[in-house]
């Protein structure tokens, strides 16, 4: 609800842990107890800290702002078996990933950390994926923000209400006690 009297921003990025630890132990509390309500304002702040932050980000954001909530939910979950592969990367996956044409590159994240599986299990099809991997506008745009994002925040999780950044907040019983 953007009319809420209080807007709660979280900067998230999808290869942390303690993101994914907020989304889990917090997340649906907050939106039942405080958005559903008209309380809170809740919004996402996406911090693209590596070329997997991105290509996250972009497939999060892939299709109609309503399908936002549940690919969100489905990379979050996702996240522990998408680390595993991308602390198992070979060299050569990690060149695909850090060299050449930056649509290839993100496409060859999706493709080697299983990215697409997830999505695809969400009803999307690989066409679909690449149309929005490959929109290097939107790239530049995510990590653009990032990258000033980065310059008001230490670490995320982090949190921010109406618009003043909460110190040392990075887990759901600290943004809770707030």
């Amino acid at each position: 609800n953007p009319d809420a009297p209080v807007t709660v921003t979280e900067y998230i990025s999808y290869t942390c842990p303690h993101c994914r630890d907020f989304t889990l132990q917090g997340e649906e509390i907050l939106k039942v107890g405080y958005v559903q309500p008209g309380k809170v304002c809740f919004e996402y702040r996406h911090v693209a800290a590596n070329i997997v932050d991105t290509t996250a980000t972009m497939l999060a954001f892939c299709g109609a702002p309503e399908k936002f909530p549940r690919n969100h939910a489905a990379l979050m979950a996702a996240q522990p078996q998408f680390n595993a592969l991308r602390h198992m990367a070979t060299k050569a996956q990690q060149d695909r990933w850090n060299y050449g044409d930056e649509a290839a590159r993100r496409r060859a994240v999706a493709s080697d950390l299983n990215l697409y599986g997830v999505l695809e299990r969400r009803g999307y099809t690989r066409a679909e994926l690449d149309r929005c991997l490959n929109d290097q506008a939107e790239a530049d745009r995510l990590n653009a923000a990032a990258d000033l994002a980065w310059k008001e925040i230490g670490g995320t999780p982090a949190f921010a209400v109406n618009g003043t950044l909460l110190a040392n907040v990075h887990t759901w019983d600290a943004l809770s006690a707030k």
